[in-house]
């Protein structure tokens, strides 16, 4: 498929997953965080593995699993203390809250993931030692400031969860089509925006939706519940109690349920482009075989899925910053680039 092919598929692939979000907001996302997600972890991984992560140095991927064990620690340490906690109904302390273990495992999890958003951003701009601990440093010192901060907090929540899946495939899908100076490009960019946004505009009502107690245990124990709570508290702190089921909840579970599905199949749809499927068969094999696993562990046990998977979900986020990086910064050049253009034409 030639580029353009692609852009007006991704366009049909929004728009159907936009309708399907409006339809299935918890099943949609249950099935796509399950079926989807863990084969988008292990090929992009690999893909990334194979081009050196987008960094300077071929180790540097070292320093980002690291930031991803710490994360992954503080995330159960926390999660544990909180009720519906995906440990809870395993380690006997659902509910259990613990302010000084809560405290902790949030400063792991919030510490961690802006140290690999900061360094990976040296990474790729950085190969001397001393200019990346420099970098390094300075994040921890702005970690320790502003850990006590609404937004700063905010940030790092959002960033591997809701900016992954919508702000940076955004800005794939932007920087594509500027590259390629392509309309049909910029047409699924504005396609995606208008997806993205519509749950809030639309006038969509369903009186009678219901969940089943099953899809809502399923739902809580993936732990993406917490990022409901937190958006919607920056929207409407007022909603009240039923913040899921509110008209607000529904929208906002919506928008999360099309920018985690599509963004998985943004991903699968460039496949000829990028060719993660490129590798030998016998890895290829291997990647397939560990798909099938993790479906059938989470069709065995949701929460059990997401325990086992959820550090590879950590890791395939922030194995991908540096790209995010250099996604963002070429996405400002080529504005830049056109804005100079312009600049000269208004000369001539």
């Amino acid at each position: 498929m030639n580029t353009r092919s692609i852009d007006y598929l991704n366009i049909f692939l929004m728009l159907v997953s936009c309708w399907l979000a409006f339809l299935l907001p918890f099943k949609l996302f249950l099935f796509s965080y399950a079926v989807l997600g863990p084969l988008h972890y292990l090929t992009e991984i690999n893909w990334l593995h194979d081009r050196n992560y987008f960094t300077e140095n071929k180790n540097d991927y070292k320093w980002l699993t690291v930031f991803g064990v710490v994360s992954f620690l503080g995330f159960l340490v926390y999660n544990s203390t909180q009720d519906y906690s995906i440990l809870g109904s395993y380690l006997g302390t659902e509910g259990a809250q613990n302010s000084n273990k809560a405290s902790i495992g949030s400063y792991m999890l919030t510490a961690a993931t802006f140290l690999a958003f900061v360094c990976a951003l040296a990474m790729i701009f950085f190969q001397k030692v001393i200019a990346r601990l420099t970098a390094a440093l300075l994040a921890i010192v702005f970690a320790l400031i502003l850990h006590d901060s609404p937004a700063f907090v905010y940030f790092i929540a959002f960033l591997p969860t809701l900016i992954h899946v919508l702000v940076f495939t955004g800005v794939f899908i932007l920087y594509g089509a500027l590259k390629n100076n392509s309309n049909s490009g910029l047409l699924s960019f504005l396609v995606f925006l208008f997806c993205m946004t519509s749950f809030f505009w639309i006038p969509y009502e369903n009186s009678d939706f219901r969940i089943d107690q099953g899809i809502w245990n399923k739902y809580l124990s993936s732990g993406i519940h917490f990022i409901n709570v937190d958006l919607i508290a920056i929207i409407d702190p007022n909603v009240g109690i039923d913040i899921f089921l509110s008209k607000l909840g529904l929208m906002v579970q919506r928008m999360i349920a099309f920018g985690y599905t599509y963004h998985y199949l943004n991903w699968f749809s460039k496949t000829s482009i990028i060719k993660w499927h490129a590798v030998p068969r016998k890895k290829l094999t291997k990647i397939l075989l560990l798909w099938i696993v993790s479906v059938l562990l989470y069709w065995y046990s949701y929460e059990l899925g997401v325990i086992v998977l959820i550090f590879l979900s950590m890791l395939h986020v922030f194995f991908e910053f540096p790209l995010n990086h250099k996604s963002m910064i070429g996405v400002a050049r080529e504005l830049g680039k056109k804005n100079v253009l312009k600049l000269n034409s208004y000369r001539k």
